[in-house]
């Protein structure tokens, strides 16, 4: 597995929480790359978990207290502790999409995936996993990638080499 950079932490963040704050929180985008890299051998749930303090904190320190943002397309967002998961989700894409293709990690992500409804394990599944899965299955997680985020997104994603 290689490492994952603070790098790979705010590309992976800056389209939910817009390249202001993505770029300007350099301490939040090290502690969670740092996090990942030393939980790597540890649940996906439980570095779940860890992100989202840090990412709390993360944002509490770059937005105060009224935890408002602006994306890169202009949209002003309030942050709301509901909106958590999915950005912790966002956050450990670079985790997930560094895992080797091995059948373990497939079956680690895969019920990751099917517990958490992860939208970062679905694309991993789809792009570097697909050879493990017969094709119904393929075909059913191509579907709800699709309609979670758009045929064109899905795409695009899936068509960009990955890192791992």
């Amino acid at each position: 597995m290689r490492v994952i950079t603070d790098t790979d932490v705010r590309e992976a963040l800056r389209p939910y929480i817009g390249s202001p704050v993505a770029d300007h929180s350099p301490r939040m985008m090290a502690l969670a790359a740092d996090t990942m890299n030393a939980r790597q051998r540890e649940s996906l749930e439980s570095v779940a978990e860890e992100l989202e303090h840090i990412l709390f904190n993360g944002l509490y320190d770059a937005l105060g207290e009224q935890m408002t943002l602006r994306r890169d397309n202009g949209e002003i967002v309030r942050v709301y502790l509901r909106m958590l998961p999915e950005v912790v989700d966002l956050a450990m894409f670079p985790l997930m999409d560094a895992m080797d293709p091995y059948r373990v990690n497939f079956y680690t992500l895969q019920n990751y995936y099917v517990r958490t409804g992860s939208l970062s394990a679905l694309i991993v599944l789809q792009r570097r996993y697909t050879s493990f899965q017969d094709e119904e299955e393929n075909r059913r997680q191509r579907t709800s990638l699709t309609e979670r985020i758009g045929e064109e997104a899905c795409t695009r994603l899936l068509d960009r080499p990955s890192k791992g």
